[in-house]
């Protein structure tokens, strides 16, 4: 029989390798504004770099440049729009995908748990009854077409909202601890200044 020690390390090795192992892109998105790609890119994209991650960078949707696309449903479709229908096109190479706004600042290592469902990574605010933001989200390539299917028929709302009411539909796993932390940023859906108690500038690497 094992001891507890024991079986502590086993899990872990367990853990370690089966992230090892996952054959993950991520798909950042982001904008451009008058031709510049919005400021918080940079440092999300360094942070990529450092983890040695594999992404690639969408342009996405936001009010400024498509004012026909409410303000409530921006995310929803970049979502929808450009990460599904990306990683659908690309899902022979890999074994799932995760959805990274650019104002998101991985903190870790990602621990994604060695679970076939969406997982939840990135929020700034978790309560019993709501998760708010959703901009760090894991899809394993068997739950792309069904989403994206789903999402296209239903109505764009907030994306967090939309996937909060759809948690227990959807088998969606909800990171207590979120792994990516919010920068201050211009919102691609309202194009105002968003602070976040994680400021661009404050974060060294």
């Amino acid at each position: 029989m094992y001891q507890t020690h024991e079986l502590v390390v086993i899990i872990f090795l367990f853990f370690y390798f089966y992230i090892l192992t996952m054959n993950c892109l991520i798909y950042v998105l982001s904008y451009k504004r008058e031709g510049k790609w919005n400021e918080p890119l940079e440092k999300c994209i360094e942070r990529l770099n450092e983890l040695g991650f594999s992404y690639e960078v969408l342009e996405g949707y936001n009010y400024n440049n498509y004012q026909n696309i409410k303000k409530t449903q921006v995310c929803y479709k970049n979502f929808v729009d450009k990460f599904l229908k990306s990683a659908i096109d690309n899902k022979k190479n890999y074994d799932g995908f995760i959805y990274l706004e650019d104002d998101t600042y991985i903190i870790n290592d990602i621990e994604l748990f060695p679970e076939n469902n969406i997982q939840w990574l990135g929020h700034w605010n978790k309560k019993e009854n709501y998760t708010y933001g959703a901009s760090m989200i894991y899809v394993p390539k068997n739950k792309l077409v069904g989403l994206y299917y789903n999402m296209k028929a239903d109505r764009p709302i907030h994306l967090d909202y939309y996937l909060y009411k759809k948690k227990n539909e959807y088998n969606i796993t909800i990171h207590d601890i979120p792994q990516g932390l919010e920068i201050s940023h211009i919102s691609m859906n309202t194009l105002k200044y968003r602070k976040h108690k994680y400021m661009l500038k404050n974060l060294k690497t």
